[in-house]
């Protein structure tokens, strides 16, 4: 009996300490709606289109561009893939930032923001549907398959709130890595150090409850 009302306090002391939701690891979203519903402080950068031009080609390897603020690069070291903004007059679709046609090495674009964030968002998609890893200043990656056949869209969606961080690493083995749409947000949802308090207290109390009722 007494074994028995251990577990049930030790279970819902778990319970409790648990839907605490503490940054201790990315955390991700769905869709655009239920991360921006957890973060404020939204900036959101779209990539422009380069009409009258198809596309710009920004360079192969350690190439890089800003827009709004936000400096999007590659690098030589992962891959000497080409940094392009492909508009709507060559793909049909609205414009994106790829990095495409690697030989050696990966498809990689940097997204280093202008401040210390708590969360981004953003539409990418490949070209033959290859996984996609999300890499954090702070230590932290995040790793999303993409879909098939995309083409120059951008179907696929990663969103994520962590604890703060400047930059994004985003890479690929696929041919071709894109990208728009890039949103970072310089808040995002903790709980209230009266939250905390409060699950502290109920925890420690359900312990030394346990204590008392194992002691009879």
């Amino acid at each position: 009996m007494r074994t028995t009302r251990f577990i049930h306090l030790g279970l819902c002391m778990g319970l409790l300490l648990g839907a605490a939701p503490a940054f201790a690891g990315a955390i991700t979203y769905a869709d655009f709606g239920a991360w921006s519903g957890a973060v404020s402080g939204v900036t959101t950068v779209t990539i422009p289109d380069p009409s009258p031009e198809g596309f710009v080609n920004y360079g192969t390897g350690d190439a890089s561009v800003t827009f709004s603020g936000v400096v999007f690069s590659a690098s030589s070291t992962l891959g000497n893939g080409v940094l392009f903004d492909v508009g709507p007059l060559f793909s049909g679709s609205a414009a994106v930032l790829s990095d495409q046609s690697a030989s050696i090495g990966i498809e990689n674009i940097l997204i280093t923001f202008p401040e210390a964030v708590m969360g981004f968002a953003f539409d990418y998609g490949t070209f033959g549907g290859s996984d996609v890893t999300f890499a954090l200043s702070n230590g932290d990656t995040v790793v999303q398959g993409s879909s098939t056949d995309s083409g120059y869209l951008v179907p696929d969606f990663v969103g994520v709130t962590d604890s703060p961080f400047t930059w994004v690493l985003v890479t690929s083995g696929d041919s071709v890595l894109n990208l728009n749409n890039v949103s970072y947000a310089s808040d995002a949802s903790v709980p209230e150090p009266a939250s905390w308090l409060l699950l502290a207290t109920a925890g420690f109390g359900l312990l030394a409850y346990g204590r008392r009722t194992l002691g009879r």
